[in-house]
């Protein structure tokens, strides 16, 4: 009686610890990012050129329910920004702005489930990990003008197609801004922030 109280007990055990793992999902991203730097100097508010980036990172998601779920992941960003034709952004003359970020999100997810669609909202985490600005002769510096920390916030929209492996491929669109200025200028009329766009393709491990 023992053992089957005990076979039942690890039958039932094994189907719940199943079911939860099922909730658990993994992806694999990469893509392209169009961003920008915003500025202020005076009063003067202005914007770079956008600038093409790269970006790429793993993802890892928990549903809450069939409409909820949080995700989260580790990401590689090239951000920055184009040229200042206005010369208004606080670290003026150069031709780009390359600022390299390792991110992480914190996610909320709204499922839409008979479409495979979802939207989603919350903050990042950035960490700076190299820098450099291009001037207009070809050269490369490094100012230590910028925090080595980007708190922003992140929303967007993505759409994974289920293929028979049970597994997922799908698109995923941001868009996300700084909340707090990543300068160290001491004066609050001098402030730089990232902007940008982010598209990316994606393969997500779920059952």
């Amino acid at each position: 009686m023992k053992k089957c109280f005990v076979i039942a007990a690890l039958f039932v055990f094994s189907r719940h610890s199943l079911l939860a793992q099922s909730k658990f999902y993994f992806d694999l991203q990469t893509g392209v990012s169009v961003s920008a730097l915003k500025g202020g100097n005076s009063g003067n508010l202005a914007t770079t050129n956008y600038k093409p980036g790269f970006t790429a990172g793993l993802g890892a998601g928990f549903k809450l329910s069939n409409i909820w779920s949080l995700q989260s992941g580790i990401n590689y960003q090239s951000l920055g920004g184009g040229s200042d034709n206005t010369l208004i952004i606080p670290i003026q003359g150069y031709k780009k702005y390359f600022l390299n970020y390792t991110s992480i999100p914190v996610l909320v997810k709204l499922n839409f489930p008979k479409s495979n669609l979802g939207i989603f909202v919350g903050p990042q985490y950035g960490y700076l990990v190299s820098k450099k600005f291009e001037t207009y002769s070809g050269y490369f510096e490094s100012v230590n003008r910028l925090r080595k920390t980007d708190f922003a916030a992140l929303l967007g929209a993505e759409y994974y197609f289920p293929l028979k492996t049970g597994n997922h491929i799908g698109l995923s669109f941001k868009y996300q801004f700084s909340v707090n200025k990543i300068d160290n200028f001491e004066s609050d009329d001098l402030f730089i922030k990232n902007t940008g766009f982010i598209l990316t393709i994606g393969y997500r491990f779920q059952k």
